[in-house]
């Protein structure tokens, strides 16, 4: 509170001088938050508190400007409009009737309009007791001897309230040309001619043809209910002048005021083109307090909404002629409730006297006096009543279907004791397996949300019930996919009221399907991605692949993981007219691939290394990231030896078909020499021994090869050859052996 009562001295700083020297005022209907004061709201902007609503933080300003959006948000206007003017619908009247003092003061409810709804035959079951009307309308005429005994207390919302300013923006339907009525049913002047009924010629009384239509709209309309409803109490509340001028201020408040003491009925006499907050929250206010709210349609003879009539939850009324036709002038569109009779139609009119005249407000008041009948035999489900007992007009009224409403008001029907039935189920036919949402449609039925439970057999669930009306709610059904084929009755319990339809949902069994899937061919391993395809059966889900085995799938793609056996099974789900298909499979093998392992030949020297030992890898897939390990027969001697090549990582070996080739390692034998040394001796001397020494080049030492000499056979002096021999014998085979010789001489 303190941070608005810091922005509202800025404000009025602000703005003080400005609202001063204003020269233009406007008047302003607010809604505010209810922690701000309003007076000092009004000051804020420097504007005045004209008026407010009780109990609805509602109020009438007037001031020197419109605040923007954002200025009255910041100081606690939650919506706000104008206070603009708005009219008492018109009606055409034909004239002014005088009956004898003798005539009863009702004796027009015995018109032939009346008798069309069934006025009078309704009484004998309700005469409205207990029920509260308030009429919203104009002046009335407190002292015409048709409305003694039937009015209450009201309020004069003109007269204690005088000079409520207004703005002209708001469109009226003002008052009907004579013409537009029609002209006179004969059924009408027959009645008229039986009550010694005239009507006034211009030497009567001049005041009534100097007053504007409006002064007699509140006496009219209250008439009717009167007439309708005799035991009813009309609360009348004067909210139009004898100009036939009010505003919306007023008129919400009238609303509101209506409900705070105590109607259970309000006729709120008016139409505007535009919506209004101020109409729209007093509304939903009565809406919410259990009151019934009747609004004409209009006189425009157009489908345009009005309001608040075109609000949610108002009984709208359109007129019709006694041959139940839609009456030149009226409106209509699909927010009409229901048609009444107001072509013509007699009723009270001030000064005593009685008028004859045509308007949607006349149908609109006898809507009123029928929802006081009614609900004064029941609280809840009036306009349920009203609606299923109404004649439907739409043959006779072809260009205007579905556009009057639930058709012409039967007065009896609606207030007669009415046996509860359901009426609809729609839809009404239902698969195996299906979900869907069904609509029950009620007469006289009491559905209570969260109270009343159905059942339609065995097989189908029920659950998310909606109720809309006590006449209409919703419900989802499922059923089993082995539910029972055939009729099966439904049954709605609130309570103690237990109501059946039989025949009411038929099950229908879905209809099979089958999937078309061809043999698939064997594949090797290492073949790419491929795509299957399969013809479905009627449902319009798609079909779904799944694999088993060596492979795996996505979407309808599949791909070989190893070689083995892959299976593809084909599905498809049902819909709300197919049941599932069977599942399709077939599978297919995926062969080894063929692959080789070929080492490559290789050689060596006696007493050397080996060499890197390689090989060919030939049809493996290169993701497998095999490799060849070579290996030889183990041997160092001179020879050839077998090379032999392997593959890994062993994991994926599976997949091939490998044929191992081998090759050959030679070990060639080592180049090596002895040489003797030259020796010699004198004639006639032994040999020397050892005869020499010499020199082994290029042998293994792990070979321990030794060499022993000898030299040709003589003593002769004279050269002879010294030859090696080496030793262990063994392992000579790994050499080359170069054996050279040296000179032996015998010296004389």
């Amino acid at each position: 509170m303190a941070r608005y009562r810091y922005l509202f001295f800025g404000l009025i700083f602000l703005f003080g001088l400005s609202s001063q020297a204003a020269a233009v005022s406007y008047p302003v209907i607010v809604q505010i938050s209810p922690a701000i004061r309003i007076n000092t709201l009004a000051a804020t902007l420097g504007g005045t508190v004209l008026d407010g609503i009780p109990g609805a933080n509602t109020y009438l300003l007037n001031l020197p400007f419109l605040p923007l959006p954002a200025l009255a948000t910041q100081v606690g206007i939650q919506w706000m409009e104008l206070n603009t003017r708005v009219s008492v619908p018109g009606f055409a009247r034909r004239g002014v009737l005088s009956v004898p003092g003798t005539a009863a003061a009702d004796w027009y409810k015995l018109q032939p309009a009346l008798q069309l709804i069934k006025a009078g035959n309704a009484l004998p079951f309700s005469t409205g007791r207990g029920v509260v009307v308030a009429d919203i309308n104009s002046r009335l005429d407190y002292a015409h001897r048709a409305l003694a005994g039937h009015l209450t207390s009201g309020y004069d919302f003109v007269a204690n309230n005088p000079g409520t300013p207004f703005l002209l923006d708001q469109s009226d339907a003002g008052f009907l040309d004579q013409s537009d009525a029609g002209f006179l049913d004969q059924s009408d002047a027959g009645f008229l001619d039986q009550s010694d009924a005239g009507f006034l010629d211009h030497s009567d009384p001049a005041y009534l043809n100097g007053l504007n239509p409006a002064y007699s709209h509140g006496s009219m309309s209250a008439g009717l209910i009167a007439a309708i409803a005799p035991d009813s109490m009309i609360m009348p509340l004067r909210a139009f002048g004898d100009d036939g001028q009010g505003s919306l201020f007023m008129l919400a408040k009238a609303i509101r005021y209506a409900v705070d003491h105590g109607a259970q009925v309000i006729n709120v006499n008016f139409g505007i083109i535009k919506p209004s907050l101020a109409i729209k929250s007093a509304v939903d206010f009565a809406l919410a307090s259990n009151v019934l709210l009747v609004a004409p349609a209009g006189n425009d003879n157009t489908s345009q909404a009005q309001y608040p009539a075109a609000f949610a939850g108002v009984m709208t009324a359109a007129a019709t002629d006694l041959s139940d036709t839609k009456g030149l002038f009226s409106n209509y569109g699909g927010y009409v409730f229901a048609s009444a009779p107001g072509v013509d139609i007699i009723s009270a009119y001030p000064g005593g006297y009685y008028s004859l005249a045509s308007g949607t407000s006349l149908s609109a008041a006898m809507l009123a006096g029928t929802a006081a009948l009614v609900r004064s035999v029941r609280s809840y489900g009036v306009p349920d009543s009203i609606g299923q007992t109404a004649l439907n007009i739409d043959s006779r009224n072809p260009s205007y279907a579905n556009k009057l409403g639930h058709g012409r008001i039967n007065i009896l029907g609606a207030v007669m004791p009415q046996i509860p039935v359901i009426a609809a189920v729609s839809p009404n036919t239902g698969k195996q397996g299906q979900t869907l949402v069904i609509t029950v449609t009620g007469q006289s039925t009491h559905f209570l949300q969260g109270t009343t439970r159905l059942s339609v057999g065995t097989g189908v669930t029920i659950t998310n019930v909606v109720v809309n009306s006590t006449t209409s709610l919703s419900a989802q059904v499922s059923i089993a996919n082995d539910a029972a084929i055939g009729t099966q009755a439904l049954t709605a319990e609130t309570n103690t009221e237990v109501v059946t339809l039989g025949n009411a949902f038929t099950i229908v069994a879905k209809v099979a399907q089958t999937i078309v899937f061809r043999a698939l061919s064997n594949k090797i391993y290492g073949d790419p991605p491929f795509a299957v395809s399969a013809t479905g059966g009627g449902s319009t889900q798609s079909i779904v692949f799944t694999t088993s085995g060596t492979c795996s799938i996505s979407g309808n793609i599949v791909t070989i993981t190893r070689a083995g056996s892959c299976t593809v099974t084909a599905s498809q789900q049902g819909d709300v007219n197919y049941k599932p298909a069977q599942p399709i499979s077939q599978s297919f093998t995926i062969n080894k691939a063929v692959a080789s392992v070929r080492p490559n030949d290789g050689g060596k020297i006696y007493g050397s290394s080996d060499p890197v030992l390689t090989g060919t890898l030939s049809g493996f897939l290169p993701a497998d990231n095999v490799t060849g390990i070579f290996t030889r027969v183990a041997g160092e001697t001179v020879g050839s030896y077998t090379v032999s090549g392997a593959a890994g990582p062993a994991s994926v070996l599976s997949n091939y078909d490998i044929t191992y080739n081998t090759a050959s390692l030679m070990i060639a034998p080592l180049a090596v020499s002895v040489t003797p040394n030259p020796a010699s001796k004198t004639f006639g001397d032994t040999d020397p021994n050892p005869l020499t020494a010499g020199t082994l080049n290029g042998f293994l030492a792990r070979d321990n090869v030794t060499a022993s000499y000898s030299r040709t056979a003589g003593e002769a002096p004279g050269q002879y050859t010294i030859n090696a021999t080496l030793a262990p014998a063994a392992v000579l085979s790994n050499y080359t052996i170069t054996y050279n010789t040296a000179s032996f001489t015998i010296r004389k």
